[in-house]
């Protein structure tokens, strides 16, 4: 059975340029069988740390952190996942966050997704210091999801590409611009891209695997 998506991505928290913004209220989370609920938090800072994220009291049970240290153009990114005994285990769906987040470049959303196998899900990542393309190993086959977030330096390297994904959401702030897109697995190889003119990049993308597949260990590739 394929992973669908259950909740889509909620655009009223996407474009967040405001560190008084943080995650906040409650998530959308339907009822539906062998769940991933997924958020994403993107901030063009330091090396800066989600402290806590809980939804309903419950801590995410895998994610994936990825900092990309370059000059002053420092790019962070969160991507966290409960899975069906988590989402079962939550009272409510509120929100409870703080990171070390120190300026107001910053984006976040969060959706769900339905038919997932429960094993942990499969994180990968890259960095680009000069270009036009990111190209992120997203192992997979027909029937997973594909879920991408990246962001590149400068407002105006805006609209962004993504490969055979479907853009969800994108933002552009003062000095980034960041994008949310998922699509169907079979392919190996995600390359994200700008609006072609060079500029610093930075991405992650996990894969979930449909259920019945015999789903993954977790898998940390290039994410750190």
């Amino acid at each position: 059975m394929a992973v669908s998506i259950l909740d889509a991505w909620d655009s009223a928290v996407s474009n967040v340029l405001d560190k008084a913004s943080n995650p906040s209220g409650d998530h959308t989370i339907s009822s539906a069988n062998d769940r991933f609920h997924i958020a994403i938090v993107t901030r063009q800072a330091n090396n800066e740390n989600v402290i806590t994220y809980t939804v309903g009291g419950q801590s995410a049970t895998v994610s994936g952190h990825r900092f990309f240290e370059n000059g002053t153009n420092d790019f962070t990114t969160d991507i966290l996942a409960w899975n069906e005994a988590a989402i079962a285990a939550m009272v409510g769906t509120t929100v409870s966050y703080s990171d070390t987040h120190s300026n107001t470049q910053m984006c976040h959303t969060f959706a769900t997704f339905q038919d997932c196998d429960q094993d942990d899900p499969i994180f990968t990542g890259n960095d680009q210091a000069e270009g036009t393309t990111l190209a992120i190993v997203t192992t997979s086959d027909p029937g997973d999801m594909i879920i991408s977030a990246h962001m590149a330096q400068s407002a105006n390297r805006a609209p962004l590409t993504y490969d055979t994904l479907s853009e969800q959401l994108e933002n552009s702030v003062s000095g980034s611009a960041h994008g949310v897109a998922h699509g169907d697995g079979g392919d190996d190889l995600t390359t994200l891209g700008n609006d072609g003119f060079d500029s610093e990049m930075s991405g992650m993308c996990v894969v979930l695997k449909a259920l019945g597949s015999g789903g993954n260990f977790l898998t940390l590739l290039g994410v750190g």
